[in-house]
């Protein structure tokens, strides 16, 4: 899945904002819904992941280009 992540809750460095002490969150946003997803043995999130790559988009350019 390629989808925008809309938040994070984690406990794991400050500023910590997670509800309870195991929480550790990504928020997707992939168009239709808002889904959360956490690592192995996550039971408070909609899915557990195996394994997360991310990767940097250009936001300046995309800012950029919707101001013209």
């Amino acid at each position: 899945m390629n989808a925008p992540i809309a938040d994070v809750r984690q406990g794991l460095v400050e500023p910590t904002n997670n509800a309870f002490p195991v929480e550790n969150t990504l928020v997707l946003e992939p168009g239709d819904g808002r889904f959360t997803v956490g690592g192995e043995g996550a039971f408070i999130e909609d899915d557990e992941a195996r394994e997360i790559a991310l990767s940097a988009t250009d936001t300046a350019k995309e800012t950029e280009t919707e101001g013209e």
